[in-house]
């Protein structure tokens, strides 16, 4: 009972009073491991992550290789951002279970970890074992492993995985954002994107991002002249948003268009730096100019339409949650239906609904706990934040009139 009522204050984000319960069950009885699991777990929901690596370590002394207390402490070091014990661990843990009976969660996780170390042909491995493994085939499997895919440059795979996730959950920001990414990175956006005048290295340059190579695409090259600078830029812009390093492609593609300002494709590439550092509005302003310039870059006016529906939902969700006064008492069916009808991904409400989350465990989440209840995706934490810190705070008239009026 005493586990029980724990795991309720937990669902309502009330980890202090969690771990004092879980204590009261160990003063009890100190070798109930069970109990003990469970007070690491709130340990690591709290941000305690020392504190719950040491009672992992108690666990595993007395249920030396228990796969479940080891895929809980990976999860701990994938918040510790310590990738090399993570992998660790759920090597272990697969292992222990036999490569045909693990669960299919513990190859995803495994692959987060893989991904983030670079490792991007293993996290693939992983990521094709885990849909094999998981028989309703989870989304948030098949979006890992389309990102694995496009970074690998990998496009027809990525596109297969896309369109499966697209018949089941067409609404998925991530699916979206995805989308937007293969067709950056594909022959289709190379041909529209570079100049017929183009030199060599240029061309030398968007090969290399193709072929995901986007240390070569960046090499220095003596041969290129000014007229070819423009196609160089563009090539390298996308190379450094592939590599991960926006505010370098932002950098080089402001360049370009100092001696290129009309030129559609750089500023739908400036978009691309300014979504991926997280700047929405100033990421739709580019989109919108690199359209008006150009009516027939179809990946402009996707990435638009995107970054409006994103922005409209995050307004949506401010206005309607700031003005009602009943979310704390929202049970947990009323919360998945409230994210379902804003566009949340089918596997995060799922996970909403397996943690028991209600309004009042909502309202104190933070960017933290909603990685802990497996809400990866950053769009859809950002945006349940947003609209959960509405409610917190003093809603405006204007947003108060428009929100009752409807």
């Amino acid at each position: 009972m005493a586990i029980a009522s724990a795991e309720r204050l937990l669902s309502d984000g009330r980890y202090a009073e969690a771990v004092r319960v879980a204590d009261a069950a160990l003063d009890a009885d100190p070798t109930n491991t069970f109990a003990r699991q469970f007070r690491a777990w709130a340990h690591m929901a709290s941000g305690a992550f020392a504190l719950a690596l040491a009672d992992y370590g108690e666990c595993l002394k007395e249920r030396p290789a228990d796969p479940t207390v080891l895929i809980d402490r990976a999860w701990t070091h994938v918040q510790r951002q310590d990738m090399p014990m993570a992998v660790r661990d759920l090597t272990t843990a697969i292992s222990s279970q036999g490569e045909d009976d693990a669960p299919a969660f513990a190859y995803w996780l495994r692959a987060v970890a893989l991904r983030r170390q670079g490792n991007l042909q293993g996290a693939l491995d992983d990521l094709d074992r885990a849909v094999q493994l998981d028989n309703e085939a989870d989304v948030e499997y098949r979006l890992s492993r389309a990102g694995v895919h496009c970074q690998l440059g990998q496009l027809a795979p990525a596109r297969s995985d896309l369109e499966w996730v697209a018949e089941r959950d067409p609404d998925n920001p991530t699916l979206l954002d995805l989308e937007q990414y293969a067709a950056m990175l594909s022959d289709d956006a190379t041909r529209v994107a570079l100049p017929h005048a183009a030199g060599r290295h240029a061309h030398r340059a968007w090969a290399s991002v193709i072929s995901n190579d986007y240390v070569k695409a960046l090499e220095p090259d003596a041969e290129h002249n000014e007229a070819d600078e423009t196609a160089l830029c563009m090539a390298q812009s996308v190379a450094l948003l592939g590599a991960g390093r926006p505010r370098a492609a932002l950098d080089t593609v402001n360049r370009a268009l100092i001696k290129s300002p009309t030129c559609a494709v750089l500023l739908y590439v400036r978009g691309r730096a300014y979504r991926q550092l997280d700047l929405p509005s100033q990421a739709l302003a580019n989109f919108r100019q690199a359209c008006a310039l150009d009516p027939q870059l179809t990946i402009a006016q996707q990435a638009a339409q995107l970054v409006e529906h994103e922005l409209r939902a995050a307004i949506t969700w401010r206005v309607r949650v700031a003005a009602s006064d009943t979310m704390q008492s929202w049970s947990c069916a009323q919360v998945a239906a409230w994210l379902r009808q804003r566009h949340i991904g089918s596997g995060a409400v799922k996970r909403i609904e397996e943690f028991g989350v209600d309004g009042a465990a909502l309202v104190r989440c933070d960017d933290a706990d909603l990685q802990c209840i497996g809400i990866s995706a950053a769009f859809q934490r950002r945006q349940i934040l947003e609209a959960v810190q509405a409610e917190k705070n003093t809603v405006p008239s204007y947003y108060h009139n428009l929100a009752t009026s409807r």
